[in-house]
């Protein structure tokens, strides 16, 4: 039997809060809070937008970005300029003194699209800053200014053929031993090269060990239009009890060290690949990548863990165009979410809207000639024409303030999906990332959808439903960390046999983290087998009554049901032991 002990003692965590109080701290620097006075920030066409503008300082507390700031903070006196632009070519500029009271900006667009308000400022002693607001207008109604080639389908449907004619040889490599203990005993890790010799897939396959299923979902995850190589992804295989292959954009390694990195940044294939060869259509390297995504999703299928039914393909802004590219190049993916997508509506402009990233066709403007070629090509690798073959549930997220993928630009890919079954997520205060409104999602939240729960019902939010013995490198370590606070607590017994369980002595209390993916209300249910002297407390956050249940000699079942309220995604789960030692094992907690 292993023992490991895990201490955090109340005097130390005390003396913890003690030294962390601040101390004769510099003022955190004057900050812009700019946004859409209506909370949804959408409007229909010709309703006037109003912006809130406030320039406040907020002490020595950062803030994010207080939905309503306090007055006491505000800096009065201070020059604001702003200029709003919008899609139809919409522009206009102004500048504004700052006072107690919020200033309003007001805007007002013709037709569907959206606004964008930038803020400046320089107050004494400072440095400028900048903050953006944005709003929709009918955003639904959005129409792409890229239209689809009469042999896009075919165009696509041939490369494939061509590439399927050439047998790849596929070498997996089991890295799982690269790895913290603590993440061998969660997940197996696998290094995946697929390779024929023109088009060579490369990718890494996490698979968790425990969920309870014979078969697993599968997930085909992509990274941005910077990432070099592949990870390992193991808290969301466990969280989604699920398999995930993280696919590498380009023909190298998968682990790329540091010192790597510039060297194969500088490759041909790799600088400005989103770039290069548009004039070639089948030499332009973004088509190739998307051949590669076809690849990783025959390998992935061909896994005799997968589940044959369950097929998600998601990622944040390039990689949300590769998910696009996948939904929309293979019918077995059931669902698509895409964060922030790029490649959207290259020819936006046909429309007088934005194009989206990476602005393709500025680079080919040099002609008349070259400038018609690149138009024309652009249509066989915009996200906007993948998005017209994809007949599976779809989930995306847009950022309001995104000016690298501009919400016009998602939206005009979103708005030409046919699939009925889908969900735009609105991050309002959002650019290329979080959001700055608290609880807000961000423009890469597509994951958030309840659609993507839906796949992965069933799946438990903690382990597979027992506390199992992880050795981290200190040897101390409970499982997804909890927390012990106040307390001892011990992990005992062995994974093997699955005889592992929490002994907690008298006060412990021990937290983990709950997410309530969606914000919406929904039920919880926690169990688990409970043994000692003494009674279990059971609290989620702070209110509400609590759970209290008697221990006895022998292993007994018990459960709590709770309600998580709407709008609220973050929750704190704290068991509390009584005056006698209790202890816990098998414990599940599921939607």
């Amino acid at each position: 039997m292993k023992t490991n002990l895990l201490i955090l003692g109340a005097a130390l965590l005390m003396g913890s809060l003690a030294a962390a109080e601040p101390v004769n701290m510099p003022a955190v620097p004057p900050k812009i809070v700019a946004y859409a006075e209506r909370p949804s920030a959408v409007y229909k066409t010709g309703e006037e937008i109003r912006f809130k503008i406030w320039l406040i300082q907020p002490g020595n507390i950062a803030v994010k970005d207080p939905a309503d700031p306090d007055k006491e903070k505000q800096l009065e006196g201070v020059e604001v300029n702003w200029e709003l632009t919008g899609d139809g070519g919409y522009s206009r500029k102004g500048s504004l003194v700052s006072e107690k009271e919020p200033a309003v900006v007001t805007a007002e667009l013709g037709r569907p699209g959206f606004v964008l308000l930038k803020v400046t400022a320089a107050p004494p002693g400072g440095k400028k800053i900048v903050r953006c607001a944005g709003a929709g207008i009918e955003p639904e109604k959005i129409v792409s200014g890229t239209t689809m080639p009469a042999d896009f389908e075919s165009y696509w449907q041939e490369r494939i053929r061509k590439m399927r004619e050439r047998t790849p040889e596929i070498t997996v490599q089991d890295i799982t031993r690269r790895y913290p203990r603590v993440y061998q005993e969660s997940v197996r890790i696998f290094d995946v090269r697929i390779a024929d010799g023109e088009i060579n897939a490369t990718g890494i396959l996490t698979i968790p060990r425990w969920t309870g299923k014979e078969k697993l979902p599968a997930i085909i995850t992509f990274g941005g239009a910077s990432w070099l190589g592949a990870q390992a992804r193991f808290s969301e295989a466990v969280a989604r009890g699920a398999m995930i292959f993280h696919m590498n954009i380009h023909d190298t390694i998968n682990t790329v060290p540091e010192a790597m990195k510039k060297e194969l940044r500088a490759r041909p294939d790799i600088r400005d690949y989103q770039f290069n060869n548009l004039l070639e259509r089948e030499k332009y390297m973004p088509g190739k990548i998307f051949l590669r995504i076809v690849r990783s999703l025959d390998y992935l299928k061909s896994r005799p863990e997968w589940n044959g039914k369950d097929l998600i393909a998601t990622g944040p802004s390039f990689g949300g165009c590769q998910s696009i590219v996948a939904a929309a190049l293979d019918k077995d993916v059931t669902l698509c979410c895409p964060g922030g997508p790029a490649m959207c509506d290259h020819l936006g402009s046909r429309n007088n809207q934005i194009n989206g990233w990476p602005q393709l066709l500025k680079r080919y403007q040099d002609t008349p000639e070259n400038a018609k070629l690149a138009a024309e090509n652009s249509a066989y690798f915009d996200s906007a024409n993948m998005a017209r073959l994809i007949r599976c549930p779809v989930g995306f997220a847009v950022g309001f303030i995104d000016e690298t993928c501009p919400p016009t630009s998602v939206y005009a890919a979103y708005n030409n999906i046919p699939s009925g079954n889908k969900r735009m997520i609105h991050g309002t205060r959002a650019a290329h990332g979080d959001s700055l409104k608290p609880e807000e999602p961000g423009a890469f939240s597509s994951a958030l959808t309840p659609l993507y729960r839906e796949i992965c019902n069933g799946t438990e939010m903690l382990t597979n439903g027992s506390f199992r013995y992880r050795d981290f490198a200190d040897g101390k370590f409970i499982p997804y960390a909890w927390p012990a606070i106040g307390g001892v607590a011990v992990v005992e017994g062995e994974p093997e046999n699955d005889s592992c369980f929490v002994r907690l002595s008298p006060g412990t209390e021990i937290r983990q983290n709950v997410f309530n993916i969606p914000g919406t209300e929904c039920k919880v249910r926690l169990t688990g087998q409970l043994r000692g002297k003494g009674t279990l407390t059971v609290r989620l956050d702070d209110s509400g009554a609590p759970f209290v249940t008697p221990a006895g000699e022998d292993w007994t079942l018990f459960e709590h049901d709770f309600t998580m309220p709407e709008g609220v995604r973050g929750h704190l789960l704290k068991m509390l032991a009584g005056d006698g030692v209790l202890e816990l094992k098998e414990l599940s907690l599921k939607y």
